[in-house]
């Protein structure tokens, strides 16, 4: 970015409470016009789930530019004999409770997508909660969970 505008670019990451934290502070700094966020379907998440957030995303931040598109897709461990999506339902729907299916945090937009997905499919898969993405996949790959988001 700061070849392509001719000026600098400071990223200051702020993780943590579904990009509530990130999301506040973005609405504490002055406006200036120097301060930009980055932000999810995390936001519009958040404003249902928080009875009381220190800010209103609404009223307190204004849309400058949309800049990406993602998609979710579903990982699976290898160790889960599923190759595709309506495999994985019934083996899910074989193993009810036995599978483990983790998010980068409670509220979050893999939270969300994994329980709209139990909700579609009918499939009872335990909800493990992480600190974040790096720890989530870190488990997957292990073999502790069986399924996460990723968002591309």
């Amino acid at each position: 970015m700061s070849e392509r505008l001719g000026q600098q670019f400071v990223i200051d990451n702020r993780p943590g409470a579904g990009s509530n934290i990130g999301t506040e502070a973005v609405v504490r700094a002055p406006a200036d016009g120097y301060t930009l966020l980055l932000f999810s379907p995390s936001a519009a998440i958040n404003a249902t789930l928080y009875e009381k957030l220190n800010f209103n995303f609404i009223r307190d931040i204004a849309p400058v530019a949309s800049i990406i598109r993602a998609l979710n897709i579903m990982v699976v461990n290898p160790s889960v004999p599923a190759k595709t999506v309506p495999e994985f339902i019934a083996y899910a729907k074989a193993n009810p409770g036995k599978l483990n299916f983790a998010s980068a945090g409670n509220g979050t937009p893999g939270h969300v997508a994994g329980e709209l997905f139990k909700m579609m499919t009918g499939v009872n898969m335990v909800h493990i909660p992480y600190r974040g993405n790096p720890p989530a996949f870190t488990d997957l790959f292990g073999g502790r969970v069986q399924v996460t988001r990723l968002r591309t």
